[in-house]
């Protein structure tokens, strides 16, 4: 497709380059807040709740106030969020890395890597990481062959999955 009839089919949905009619129409339902008013988009009249689809002045994470408090009591249920309690699985990691045990084999496995990042080689902000993840096979949570220091970047990268 040449550049010519990319233009054209540009042109054929929202109208002539420069033209009142080159943005998308007025009102449309908006994700995450952007401006409504079409052609004024730079200066806009107002932004659409993705709940409500109302316009109003201010939106956060899309929602405008009448409509937040819902989503984000709804999503700090989903989540254990602001309940005080901790959720099962937390819990139980809580108990993990505050165990005696864990501090001891944390201590070892820094003095042995000589207290630094075994992939990029910092001194800041080192920690233990798990070969084998503990909620994969938690016979291993305490083995010293499991474990190797990181530092916070590495280990981020290699809990994300970007090696």
């Amino acid at each position: 497709m040449t550049s010519g009839s990319m233009t054209n089919v540009l042109n054929a949905r929202w109208g002539p380059i420069g033209s009142m009619h080159s943005l998308p129409p007025p009102r449309s339902k908006c994700l995450y807040g952007l401006p409504s008013g079409g052609p004024s988009a730079f200066m806009p009249q107002g932004y659409i709740c993705i709940d409500c689809a109302r316009t109003v002045t201010q939106v956060i994470r899309g929602r405008c106030a009448g409509c937040r408090p819902a989503a984000d009591k709804e999503r700090h249920a989903k989540h254990g969020h602001g309940t005080g309690r901790m959720t099962p699985a937390r819990r139980e990691h809580q108990a993990f890395i505050t165990s005696s045990a864990w501090r001891k084999l944390r201590k070892v496995v820094l003095a042995r890597d000589g207290h630094q990042c075994t992939r990029c080689g910092s001194t800041k902000s080192l920690t233990v990481h798990h070969l084998i993840p503990v909620r994969t096979d938690p016979s291993l949570a305490l083995e010293m062959d499991n474990c190797v220091t990181l530092c916070r970047s590495c280990h981020g990268r290699v809990e994300g999955g970007r090696s």
